[in-house]
């Protein structure tokens, strides 16, 4: 006993020493990181035992922080399922610094900012991004959350209900469903077992006060040495931990003694089992998991991967090439599934057809004769090695994605990896394991495979408790067992072979000279104009890295689109894309994506990745799209597929029905899921045939090609694609208006509109759009910031004061160039005319405050929108696409590929003058131009017109005018 009071003295005394002596921190630069990545990283642990990444971005347009503790679900307690959930809601409604419940999403949105957070199985995760400005001011607000948050008990009882109105949004969805199925079957002692979410019930237990049940979590988990911190900003790192350390030195230290999971996932009597489980939407699918011991710690050589490389392939001798022949599946995905303390699922998933779930077994011993084949003769270092490669190549020249993907991917991943390879950790292929990788074949055996089978109509005697989803669970035939153990190499199905995409040189070119520049960025030029062919081209100037975006859009003369035409239009290119599927597979497996893409008169034929091989790819694939023949069963199988999108369609989550609707409903070539469905309906291959010979016999080409190639080479490229095409070209001036021309509905003559749907849910669900006179960027400016304004409040007022629903939000949607606003709810709370009410209540409050702003108050929002709209596109890919929309919407000659700056500038002219004008008229015209969709209850909104046909095309907008010269 003596002996154990020293011990315990001694830590006592060190736990102190480590929690006053900087000494003791920890700091480091040395973190590998892409070869193309200007950023600078460095790692610090801060006497409080918070690890931290710091990332200095010099270039960065936001700065952002995402703040990771590893507790979530996991550890709610088994009398208050959602609690982890409850918390993370909670910490958003004041701090005692900031005690305002809406006080940081409006610091947020009036800087140009987002935020948000999640709750999953093992963690809670915090995260921001805002403009470079407002960078400290922000941190100072997020800190505080760890620090002292209020926990205010005139929230408590509103959040439960926001919590309960997330879960209610969700009750249909698929993905939550099955999760709860899987939930129930899973071994009861396991802490995956019990309900995530929470709901009204789960949080309103009278055992113990709430708030007290909430302070205990946070006291017992959020400590610093179960956080981690990531940070990037446009500093040097010593100014950002400068920062850091004044912020987030107060948050608590302690240990946290978090319960292992010691209980095995699945009890031994349910493997190896069958889960049916009926759907909500049109789905058929065969899952197989099969639970293993955690694999994380094997992250530096990967044999899981490797295992699902092969299984989960699609090219030719495949898995999924073999089932999709025989017209029985429509997708394959292969590779670990879930992966938590002490157990990593290893999932098969295959989408199956209606033929398909007449095969079901066949499906199985498909897959059994792979992995049989595999555990008899192993899988090649070949495969490895390749593997190795692309993913080295894939790391080397990584693109920049957002800041806050940055951030809240780096906080994650410090729990899991050593601070030097957080960043290489997920593309790490050190070591070639032969015997690790047999040893995780051996559990990919039909006694240790639990079946999720998902299929329409089937028998069911039981639901689960949360979400009332069918299912019925039965074991499976010892005579199933046998024959899959048995099951030989079937012919046809076998490894791939090398892969003939892997770039061979990774050369970056020098910038062409003499292009044009602006802010640094050189535009795209164009190089070709002759009778149907434009070409525009930008070399690689900013993103030095050896990849290349190119695009063909291929359109038709005086196209006049119907359903029935969007309909075969859709069907040609989905048949397109799976019959040059298994081609294009290792091309996508080496870095280099394409494929083809409808837009309203055409079709956009893209390749986007490394640029070594493009020039061999891309007249490669348009050559076998324009020779492409389709069967019956294929044509049948794609259709079938197509009529089960659209189906569920009908059966998303209201509000997105609502969103979907409103495109239908504004532009006069877009149709609605009910005339798309009554045109796929009666459909042939021979109208597919047909309609594809017309369209490639009378098309246009505009090219646009960005990134790692010379003017030279891209005029090459184009001409190779032309060269295929020249037999089928109509010789005409080139048309941009026949290849891009849209309707906009316009909401004319000062009146309001509302149309009401059925949704098939219980939640009532609403939309108001309100649209602007014209599209004039002086009037896109003012309606911008009208957007930003609001914005926050609208959530403020509504989903935190007023407590409609979850689903809350105001957003800035334009229709090509047309200026709008958006108000959107989904509530399990309140009917229509509810959230009609509260809608316009809040605008009849905020108008008249908005219109007294000084000068000094709209330069607030004024520089947090310019700067959001002037930020800079992360990675090529993003860039492509900002030039694309400049093409698409056929912008003046003057303004083409400049409409950022453009904009930014109509922005920064708005002064307190224009804006109350605005408002003012605005209010004259009693809040007019406006369109209300709903779900389908309530009496008439005062006001209103009810629609009970399409709007009229009278006075519409007309988009783009050919301004070309």
């Amino acid at each position: 006993m003596q002996q154990f009071r020293v011990m315990v003295l001694f830590a006592i005394f060190f736990g102190l020493a480590s929690a006053c002596s900087s000494l003791l921190e920890k700091r480091s630069d040395d973190i590998i990181k892409p070869a193309s990545d200007a950023r600078d990283y460095r790692y610090l642990q801060l006497s409080n035992g918070l690890k931290v990444i710091l990332v200095s971005d010099m270039k960065a347009d936001k700065a952002a922080a995402s703040l990771d503790v590893f507790a979530g679900s996991a550890q709610n307690p088994i009398d208050r399922p959602g609690l982890a959930h409850f918390v993370e809601h909670m910490l958003f409604l004041g701090t005692e610094k900031y005690p305002e419940a809406g006080g940081y999403q409006k610091f947020i949105s009036e800087n140009g900012g987002s935020h948000n957070a999640y709750t999953s199985f093992e963690h809670t995760n915090y995260f921001f991004e805002v403009n470079r400005s407002a960078f400290e001011p922000t941190l100072d607000r997020f800190a505080q959350f760890f620090i002292a948050p209020l926990f205010d008990e005139a929230y408590l009882e509103r959040e439960k209900h926001a919590v309960n109105a997330e879960y209610k949004a969700g009750i249909k969805s698929e993905e939550r469903r099955q999760l709860d199925v899987l939930r129930e079957i899973a071994n009861p002692a396991h802490p995956f077992s019990r309900f995530s979410v929470g709901s009204l019930e789960s949080l309103s237990s009278d055992a113990t006060p709430i708030r007290d049940d909430v302070v205990a979590f946070y006291q017992r988990y959020y400590s610093a040495s179960n956080m981690t911190l990531a940070v990037l900003a446009p500093e040097s790192l010593d100014d950002i931990e400068k920062t850091v350390r004044a912020r987030f030195l107060s948050v608590k230290s302690g240990d946290v003694n978090k319960p292992s999971y010691d209980e095995p996932l699945f009890l031994e009597n349910t493997l190896p089992g069958l889960v049916t489980l009926v759907p909500e939407q049109d789905r058929r699918s065969l899952s197989l998991l099969f639970p293993m011991p955690d694999q994380q710690a094997f992250y530096r050589d990967q044999p899981l991967n490797v295992i699902g490389h092969i299984l989960g392939h699609e090219g030719e001798h495949s898995i999924y090439q073999y089932l999709k022949e025989r017209n029985w599946a429509e997708g394959l995905v292969a590779g670990q599934g879930l992966s938590y303390e002490g157990v990593t699922v290893f999932s098969l998933s295959v989408q199956l057809t209606t033929e398909g779930l007449k095969h079901k077994d066949e499906v199985l011993q498909v897959i059994y004769s792979q992995i049989n084949s595999l555990k008899k003769d192993g899988i090649a270092q070949w495969v490895f090695d390749e593997l190795k490669e692309v993913s080295e190549l894939e790391f080397a020249y990584k693109d920049k994605g957002s800041e806050s993907h940055a951030v809240t991917s780096l906080s994650n991943d410090l729990h899991y990896y050593a601070p030097n390879e957080v960043l290489h950790a997920n593309y790490s292929y050190e070591r070639y394991d032969k015997e690790k990788i047999s040893e995780l074949l051996d559990y990919l055996s039909p006694d240790n495979m639990l079946i999720i089978n998902v299929e329409p109509n089937a028998l069911a005697n039981k639901r689960s408790v949360y979400y009332a989803a069918p299912y019925a669970q039965s074991s499976l035939s010892d005579a199933l067992i046998a024959s899959l153990q048995d099951q030989s190499l079937i012919e046809g199905v076998q490894l791939p072979e090398p892969n003939a995409f892997i770039p061979d040189s990774m050369k970056v070119l020098a910038p062409d000279a003499g292009a044009e520049k602006t802010d640094e960025d050189i535009l795209p030029a164009l190089v070709l104009n002759e009778a149907g062919v434009k070409l525009w081209y930008k070399g690689i100037d900013r993103f030095q890295q050896p990849k290349l975006d190119v695009n063909h859009y291929i359109s038709q003369h005086g196209i006049k689109n119907t359903a029935e035409k969007t309909v075969l239009m859709s069907l040609y290119v989905h048949l397109l894309n799976d019959d040059a599927n298994a081609f294009l597979y290792d091309a996508n497996m080496a870095g280099l994506y394409a494929s083809a893409s409808s837009y309203q008169s055409g079709i956009n034929i893209r390749t986007y990745g490394f640029s070594d091989k493009q020039a061999y790819l891309v007249p490669r694939l348009i050559e076998s799209y324009q020779g492409a023949n389709f069967n019956e069963a294929q044509f049948q199988r794609i259709r079938l597929a197509m009529v089960s999108e659209l189906l569920n369609a009908k059966k998303k989550m209201p509000y997105q029905q609502l969103m979907q609707a409103w495109r239908a409903e504004m532009q006069s070539n877009a149709f609605s899921v009910d005339e798309l469905l009554a045109a796929v309906d009666g459909v042939s291959l021979k109208q597919v045939h047909a309609y594809a010979s017309g369209f490639w016999s009378n098309v246009n080409v505009e090219a646009l090609i960005n990134g790692n190639i010379s003017q030279q080479g891209a005029v090459e490229l184009t001409q190779s694609v032309l060269n295929i095409l020249a037999p089928l070209q109509t010789e005409k001036k080139f048309s941009a208006q026949a290849s891009n021309t849209g309707f906009i509905k316009r909401l004319s003559d000062k009146k309001n509109y509302w149309r009401q749907y059925d949704l098939n849910h219980n939640d009532a669900a609403y939309l108001m759009y309100w649209q602007a006179d014209n599209d004039s960027t002086e009037e896109t400016a003012l309606w911008l910031l009208l957007s930003n304004i609001m914005e926050s409040g609208y959530y403020h007022q509504l989903r935190t004061q007023e407590q409609l629903g979850y689903i809350v939000f105001e957003t800035y949607r334009s229709l090509w160039r047309v200026p709008g606003i958006m108000f959107v709810v989904q509530s399990p709370e309140a009917g229509v005319e509810r959230l009609h009410q509260s809608t316009f209540s809040f605008l009849h409050a905020q108008m008249p405050r908005l219109g007294l702003m000084s000068d000094a108050q709209l330069a607030v929002y004024k520089n947090s929108l310019s700067a959001s709209i002037q930020q800079r596109s992360k990675n090529l890919a993003s860039e492509t696409q900002y030039y694309q929309r400049s093409l698409f919407y056929k912008d003046n000659d003057d303004q083409i590929f400049k409409r950022k700056a453009v904009l930014a500038k109509a922005v920064e002219a708005v002064n307190a003058k224009d804006w109350s004008a605005f408002i003012q008229r605005l209010q004259k015209e009693n809040y007019s131009q406006m369109l209300i969709l709903s779900s389908n209850e309530g009496s008439a909104l005062e006001g209103f017109h009810r629609l009970n046909k399409p709007l009229s095309d009278k006075k519409p907008f007309i988009f783009p005018q050919d301004k070309s010269k």
